[in-house]
């Protein structure tokens, strides 16, 4: 991860721990990601892909894409109420922050995927926001 990866992604870290509740975070690829208390980050940086045209034209110059996986645990038959709505006040949250803003200075995309996933001794509840931005 580069400087600017560093950054953007701590800035992310930071923006969810001061405004929701997180016990444990790491940087990692998800599909390694294990969490140790709950809730949880994960915060995995993106590869972008440009086309030559982009490239040449140096319109990806300085994109930043991550993938921000906050996980709860799921106990049998509980409903996603509450994980919904928390999941959309730190995505407004995401979206109205001037830091974040700053770090990608031509703006950005979040994108929200709900997942579950079932391990051996519980059930998380999962989303993913998918964040891009570009400094050109």
């Amino acid at each position: 991860m580069n400087y600017e990866m560093n950054s953007f992604l701590n800035a992310i870290k930071d923006i969810i721990s001061a405004n929701t509740l997180i016990n444990y975070a790491a940087k990692t690829m998800y599909e390694f990601f294990v969490a140790e208390d709950y809730p949880a980050l994960c915060l995995q940086p993106n590869s972008i892909f440009e086309t030559l045209r982009e490239t040449l034209a140096f319109e990806y110059k300085d994109t930043l894409s991550a993938s921000i996986f906050y996980v709860e645990r799921a106990p049998e038959n509980r409903e996603m109420d509450t994980f919904i709505q928390k999941v959309e006040q730190i995505k407004d949250i995401l979206k109205g922050n001037p830091q974040l803003n700053g770090t990608v200075n031509a703006g950005f995309s979040i994108n929200v995927i709900y997942h579950s996933n079932r391990i051996d001794d519980n059930n998380e509840f999962v989303a993913e926001f998918q964040i891009e931005g570009r400094n050109l």
